[in-house]
């Protein structure tokens, strides 16, 4: 806003010193484009303030698509990482599972051939006995 007190004229209380206090200053050839200097170099500051702000802004505005782009694309990289470890780790249930079969089925074996050497050897003590028992 610009400011009537401001100017040469001395500050005038009532409306009409301040108009009598305008209309010296219109008069003033050299005041008043010195003062519309002024407004036009405030005008231009403030253009060049608001172009910059709109760099910025659109600055800003590319780093946050840059960021939504990058995480939408770590989203998706996490997904894809999450399901090949739970591909992963069903595979390796199953060969825990497997194994445990595996090992079940081996120590009912080895139990059955561990009966079965036990009853051998009950057997063969028992006719090594005979024999010793006969050639005595």
């Amino acid at each position: 806003m610009i400011s009537l007190n401001n100017l040469n004229a001395p500050a005038i209380s009532d409306d009409f010193g301040r108009l009598t206090a305008l209309a010296a200053f219109f008069s003033d050839s050299k005041a008043c484009a010195a003062r519309m200097a002024e407004i036009q170099q405030a005008t231009d500051a403030a253009n060049e303030l608001i172009a910059k702000a709109s760099e910025i802004e659109a600055a800003h505005q590319k780093q946050r698509e840059a960021i939504k782009a990058e995480r939408a694309a770590h989203e998706k990289q996490i997904a894809a990482d999450r399901a090949r470890f739970d591909g992963e780790c069903a595979s390796r249930a199953a060969q825990i599972k497997d194994s445990e079969t595996a090992i079940a089925r081996l120590q009912a074996a080895t139990k059955a051939e561990r009966e079965e050497a036990a009853r051998l050897t009950a057997d063969l003590r028992l006719r090594v006995e005979r024999v010793r028992s006969a050639a005595a």
